[in-house]
């Protein structure tokens, strides 16, 4: 390191100077910018990463599903427009991936759906060895080591089940218990 006797910050997101605008007034904020989690590094974590975040006083679920399917399909436009006129090279986007409404998909019923079965009641105090009582009777293993908790088994599912579905298009997951 170069500064070996100074205190460095990273923060992990910009969630308090977004909500400190909103409260002063500010309807409609976002930033994109870098952030910093010290957490692990695998395929699919970087500790270091670029992200945006926004904030919409007097908005709803379905308001900001909307400002995102717009926000997503401009992007999608926008820069197809500029692989076609300035960067050439890169390879074209198909935008009838971007097509509005994005499909949505409820966590629970997506994941029974996807992994051909019914889960447990997961309110239950005994909901995660029932669910993985039901994993096994499926045949159904959890890549990796087996989680301890309810929330990280439903976390590495959804991984493996849900979002590769947003490989292919744009999806919202709904309802994350």
């Amino acid at each position: 390191t170069e500064f070996p006797k100074k205190d460095l910050a990273l923060r992990i997101a910009p969630e308090l100077w977004l909500k400190r605008l909103v409260v002063g007034g500010v309807d409609k904020v976002f930033e994109i910018g870098p952030a910093f989690r010290n957490e692990g590094v695998d395929a699919t974590h970087n500790p270091e990463f670029t992200m945006c975040e926004f904030y919409s006083a007097y908005t709803n679920l379905a308001d900001l599903i909307k400002e995102t399917e717009e926000l997503l399909h401009g992007l999608a436009k926008h820069t197809q427009e500029l692989i076609s006129t300035q960067l050439t090279t890169l390879p074209p986007i198909d935008l009838s991936r971007f097509v509005r409404p994005f499909r949505q998909i409820e966590f629970i019923p997506g994941l029974e759906e996807a992994m051909g079965i019914r889960f447990p009641k997961l309110s239950s105090d005994d909901a995660l060895p029932e669910l993985l009582a039901v994993l096994k009777l499926a045949g159904i293993t959890v890549p990796g080591e087996v989680p301890n908790s309810l929330p990280k088994l439903l976390d590495r599912l959804a991984a493996v089940y849900l979002e590769p579905m947003s490989f292919h298009e744009p999806i919202f997951i709904t309802n994350h218990p």
